[in-house]
């Protein structure tokens, strides 16, 4: 069976989800960060199995993501220091968000480095542990 003809619920089409339909939030403890979702140029959550003694063989999730600098609105360090939460929302094809991963998130660290040998873009690499996830179905669940 198609994937696109597959009913879920009601009248709801189940389209797969693309690699490049996201928007992603930035949070702190009391506000959205100004980091525009826009900066974003990529993505990675993944799973991290660490092998310290007190915590051996446990696994954790792994945010990384890439935003580039634009002039006139330059990420701060600091701002990426101050992320408590990250909503990535997930988008159809017309920009309204199907589900999304909200996070509670630490900083694991981030790397700025440029290099006259090249002309690329100038990124933030921001790496991030995930403590907490809920998905747009965990709210659904909750509020009913």
């Amino acid at each position: 069976m198609d994937l696109k003809e597959k009913k879920i619920s009601g009248n709801n089409l189940c389209e797969p989800l693309r690699s490049n339909r996201f928007s992603i939030e930035f949070f702190n403890k009391s506000k959205k960060i100004n980091i525009n979702s826009w900066t974003v140029r990529n993505f990675n959550l993944s799973s991290v199995k660490f092998d310290d003694r007190k915590i051996r063989g446990k696994r954790f999730l792994n945010f990384k993501v890439e935003l580039f600098n634009v002039v006139g609105n330059m990420i701060k360090p600091e701002n990426l220091f101050d992320v408590t939460k990250i909503k990535l929302d997930f988008l159809d094809p017309t920009g309204i968000t199907t589900d999304y991963y909200l996070m509670n998130v630490e900083v694991d660290g981030f790397n700025l480095s440029g290099d006259y040998s090249n002309d690329e873009l100038l990124t933030y690499k921001t790496s991030f542990f995930v403590d907490y996830l809920e998905t747009m179905e965990d709210e659904t669940i909750k509020n009913n």
